[in-house]
């Protein structure tokens, strides 16, 4: 009777009235905050190319070869220069082979520095992939007299082992392609930087003019009762703006290994001088097929070109 009274009075208070709801919605609380935490846990692992050994030497590697694109000019244009040539001829030849230089400078850091990264990548995450199998192969090919001194849990163990291992070798391989679309969108997000760059610089030069400064010599004529300066205004303009869209024109022609890479035949692009590991000289693009696909390629130029013409961005920097 003592008890059942003591029973009664505990089932009053809050805590033991509300005990077993209250743990049954914690268990299943717990459960579903874990099973969400190893859902995220393998959609980072699977796409993460941070959290993919094989991956994070090669990245910081890459990324800062693609940083170098940030350092070429694309513009010739200083403080303290003067144009004097009739026509601009001066101020052409001068943009020319600066962009020029640009152009040499992007294929030398994409399709050489880079390129060999991805290549060197490749080569590890099919290495690794190759040795697993060919290990998985022996051990599976052994009779039981040569397996007799080990016990038949740490078979299975070592058997679950290799497996992961080649399991963990495929995925790498299979996420390649996206790290290499990953690598094109890097090229392509710092070529949009190094342009937006140059635009910023160029319009600041232009604005920030000393006094008794000038960066154009113009002549002066007289003809017909009239007086004319040469180069004017309007050829002026018309040089800026085809200045710009050659700009433009440089960052689309930069190499997209999406395009080198758009038949994904890694094998044969990447692995091409199997037979000679110690010939590390550029790359013959006739040998390992480096030709881009021209359609493809035309087609990513177009969009882009029709991209940027259509913005409203560039024409604050227009002179008008």
């Amino acid at each position: 009777m003592y008890q059942s009274i003591l029973f009664n009075i505990m089932r009053r208070i809050n805590y033991f009235r509300q005990y077993l709801p209250f743990k049954l919605f914690s268990m299943w609380r717990n459960f579903n905050r874990f099973k969400k935490f190893q859902s995220v846990r393998k959609e980072l692992s699977e796409k993460l190319f941070l959290t993919k050994p094989a991956f994070v030497e090669k990245m910081k590697q890459e990324n800062s070869q693609i940083n170098q694109i940030s350092k070429v000019s694309l513009q010739k244009i200083y403080g303290d220069t003067a144009w004097v040539s009739s026509g601009m001829s001066d101020f052409e030849s001068s943009q020319r082979k600066e962009l020029e230089n640009a152009k040499s400078k992007f294929k030398k850091i994409i399709e050489e520095e880079v390129f060999i990264t991805l290549k060197d990548l490749y080569k590890s995450i099919s290495n690794r992939l190759k040795q697993a199998r060919e290990i998985d192969e022996t051990e599976n090919s052994k009779t039981l007299q040569e397996l007799r001194n080990k016990s038949m849990y740490n078979l299975r163990l070592e058997k679950i082992k290799r497996k992961k291992l080649i399991q963990l070798a495929s995925n790498d391989e299979k996420a390649f392609d996206d790290f290499v679309t990953m690598t094109d969108l890097m090229c392509v997000e710092m070529l949009y930087k190094l342009n937006r760059q140059n635009l910023l610089e160029m319009n600041k030069t232009l604005l920030n003019r000393k006094l008794n400064q000038a960066y154009f010599t113009l002549r002066l004529s007289f003809a017909e009762g009239e007086v004319a300066l040469t180069p004017n205004l309007d050829i002026i303009t018309s040089k800026f703006k085809e200045l710009f869209h050659q700009m433009i024109e440089t960052i689309t022609e930069a190499p997209r290994f999406i395009s080198i890479f758009s038949k994904k035949n890694y094998e044969q692009i990447l692995l091409i001088d199997t037979q000679n590991q110690n010939d590390k000289n550029s790359l013959d693009p006739e040998r390992v097929n480096l030709k881009t696909n021209d359609a493809l390629d035309e087609e990513i130029k177009k969009n882009f070109r029709n991209t940027i013409e259509n913005s409203n961005y560039y024409k604050k920097y227009w002179i008008n």
